[in-house]
C-alpha cells in the first residue's frame, strides 16, 4: 500500500524520469557515438635548436615570451577530456636560417606523447610562429655623464667628477649592442656645494640619436653608477720646520733665513683640513749648519689632500755672511739626571777642536770658559762598563752660538 502511494506521487515520478533519461544520454553517447572532438589549449612551444645549422652558426633564440599554442584533437571521449602537455608536445622547427634575423612562417609540429592514450591531433593554432635569432655578445662601454652646470661655495675646490664604475659591459644580441651608441647617466646637481656628493644614478642606453634603448635582451653589468663629485675646503698653511742638536738655551729666531714658499695653499675634506695648522717639511741639523746652508725639503701631504699651488718642494737658505767659525776645548763637562743607583764618573778630562759658529760679534768675546758640554742620562740606556757617549755642547750667556760636528766623551758606569 504504501509502494502504491508513492508511485502514484507526481514527485517520485519526476525523479524515476530524469534517472531514466540520464541512462539513455549515456548508452547513446558511449555506445552509439564515443567519439568526440576537443581542444588543449595554452600548450607550450618548443624550439628545437640542437643539431641544425642555427647551432653551428652561433645563433641564439631570442625571446622573452612564452610561446603556446591551442590543439584540436578527436579521440574517445573519456581520453580526449583529460589531455595536457604531459600528452602533447608542440616543437618549432626552424629551418633556412643562415643569418641573424627576424622570421616568420616556422612550422609548428604537434605530436602525441602519451604513454598509451589514443587520439588523433587535427589541428594547431597558430600553425606557425615568428621567431628572432641573433648572436650573443658582451662588449664595453664608457660610462658618459650628462650633468648640470653647479658651483661650488668660496673658498672650496671642485675635483674631477667621476663615476663608479667608469666602464660597464652589456651583454645581449649582437645586433642590439651594435645600436647602442652611448652609456649615459644623467644627474642634477645643486649650487654652492661645500662637501663631497656622491649620488647613485640609473644608467640610460641611448643610441645614435640619443633616443633611450628599452630592450629585454640586454644585460648591463650593473644598473647604476656612482657619480662623485668630490669638494675640498681650501686652506693656507704655513710651513714649519724644527732644529736638531741645539744647544741649552739656544734661540732659533737669531737665524736669519730665506724661504721659498712660507705657505702653501692645500684642499681637503673640510673635517681633516679644519686639523691642520701648519705643513712640517723635516728639520735642520745645527751641527750641520756651516758649510751646508741650503735646504730642500719635500712637501707631504696626507693622500685625501690637493696640493692647489703644486709646491712639492720647499727651498731654505740660510744667512750667515756675518758669522764666522772659531775652535775652542771644552773643559767643562756637566752630567744631568743621573740615575740613582750608578756611579758614573767622566774619564774624558777635555773636548778638543770644537768648532763654534756664532755672529762676529759674539764671537770676539766668546771664551773657553763660557762653553760646556752636557751629557743628559736620561737619554742613555744605561748599563756598567765603559764606553763612548755624544755629548752637546752650549755657551754660557749666549743663545747665539752652537757647535759645528759631533763630539763625545768616555764615561765608565758602576752600579753603587
Amino acid at each position: 500500500m504504501k509502494v502504491k502511494n508513492l508511485l502514484e506521487s507526481d514527485h517520485a515520478v519526476r525523479i524515476v524520469s530524469f534517472v531514466i533519461a540520464v541512462m539513455a544520454w549515456v548508452i547513446v553517447v558511449v555506445g552509439i557515438n564515443p567519439e568526440a572532438k576537443s581542444e588543449v589549449r595554452n600548450l607550450p612551444v618548443q624550439v628545437k635548436l640542437s643539431d641544425t645549422s642555427i647551432e653551428k652558426l652561433g645563433l641564439e633564440l631570442i625571446s622573452d615570451q612564452v610561446l603556446t599554442a591551442n590543439v584540436t584533437v578527436t579521440g574517445a571521449r573519456t581520453v580526449v577530456g583529460t589531455l595536457s602537455d604531459q600528452d602533447i608536445e608542440i616543437v618549432a622547427v626552424p629551418t633556412g636560417i643562415t643569418e641573424p634575423g627576424t622570421y616568420s612562417g616556422i612550422q609548428l609540429q604537434a605530436r602525441n606523447i602519451s604513454n598509451g592514450k589514443q587520439f588523433e591531433i587535427d589541428q594547431c593554432t597558430p600553425s606557425t610562429v615568428t621567431l628572432k635569432f641573433d648572436r650573443k655578445t658582451t662588449k664595453s662601454f664608457p660610462v658618459t655623464m650628462r650633468i648640470n652646470d653647479f658651483s661650488v661655495s668660496d673658498g672650496y675646490l671642485l675635483e674631477e667628477v667621476i663615476t663608479s664604475p667608469a666602464s660597464i659591459t652589456v651583454s645581449g644580441p649582437e645586433n642590439d649592442i651594435a645600436a647602442i651608441s652611448e652609456c649615459a647617466v644623467f644627474g642634477e646637481i645643486g649650487d654652492s656645494l661645500k662637501s663631497t656628493t656622491i649620488m647613485n644614478v640609473p644608467i640610460v642606453l641611448l643610441d645614435a640619436d640619443g633616443k633611450e634603448i628599452k630592450n629585454n635582451h640586454l644585460t648591463l653589468s650593473v644598473n647604476s653608477v656612482d657619480i662623485t663629485i668630490p669638494v675640498l675646503k681650501k686652506k693656507t698653511l704655513p710651513v714649519s720646520f724644527s732644529y736638531l742638536n741645539m744647544p741649552d738655551g739656544f734661540d732659533p729666531r737669531t737665524l736669519s733665513y730665506v724661504i721659498s714658499n712660507a705657505s702653501i695653499e692645500v684642499a681637503g675634506p673640510e673635517s681633516v683640513v679644519d686639523q691642520w695648522s701648519k705643513i712640517d717639511v723635516g728639520y735642520v741639523d745645527l751641527s750641520e749648519l756651516d758649510d751646508t746652508r741650503e735646504y730642500e725639503f719635500d712637501v707631504v701631504l696626507p693622500t685625501t689632500f690637493v696640493n692647489v699651488e703644486n709646491v712639492s718642494t720647499v727651498m731654505m737658505r740660510f744667512d750667515l755672511s756675518e758669522y764666522e767659525v772659531r775652535t775652542f776645548t771644552v773643559k767643562d763637562i756637566r752630567l744631568e739626571n743621573q740615575p740613582s743607583e750608578y756611579t758614573v764618573n767622566v774619564n774624558t778630562q777635555n773636548i778638543s777642536k770644537v768648532r763654534i759658529i756664532g755672529p762676529k760679534s759674539t764671537m770676539e768675546t766668546l771664551t773657553a770658559e763660557q762653553l760646556y758640554a752636557v751629557l743628559d742620562m736620561d737619554d742613555v740606556d744605561t748599563i756598567t762598563g765603559q764606553y763612548k757617549i755624544p755629548v752637546r755642547i752650549s755657551a754660557d750667556g749666549h743663545k747665539d752660538v752652537w757647535a759645528v760636528g759631533e763630539y763625545s766623551i768616555v764615561i765608565n758606569v758602576e752600579t753603587k
